[in-house]
């Protein structure tokens, strides 16, 4: 039998892969199944922000110099928060990733564009990570 896991397990499980080492943050209602998953894990560091826009900020500097940046946002306008410090990753070509909730996220970086898991957004084309 197959082991059943959270959708908030396998991101925290995949940002391991990806050897991600710290996320910064914002935890919120929607994204606190990720952030209990990294932090029952233990593997990933979390760095708390005050904003989301410092949390992308701080995870596209991170990139800038050790890989992938990661930064969790609440949902809503604290997401559209977060979209001026993507945009600023994106004009640098650094790859950095923002979750709102588990199963849906922005990406910015050279090759990346914004896109969402919505479902009610079907016709939006998906990219991948």
């Amino acid at each position: 039998m197959s082991e059943m896991i959270t959708v908030g397990d396998a991101i925290a499980r995949t940002l391991e892969q990806y050897h991600v080492e710290a996320i910064y943050g914002v935890i919120s209602i929607h994204n606190l199944p990720i952030a209990d998953a990294v932090g029952q894990r233990g593997n990933i560091r979390f760095v708390p922000a005050r904003g989301e826009a410092g949390s992308v900020t701080m995870a596209d500097a991170h990139g800038r110099f050790s890989g992938l940046g990661v930064a969790l946002t609440s949902t809503g306008a604290g997401a559209g928060n977060a979209v001026g410090a993507l945009v600023e990753a994106m004009n640098a070509c650094h790859a950095a990733a923002a979750f709102d909730r588990a199963g849906r996220k922005g990406l910015a970086g050279c090759g990346y564009r914004f896109y969402s898991r919505n479902p009610r957004s079907a016709d939006v084309p998906q990219g991948q990570f």
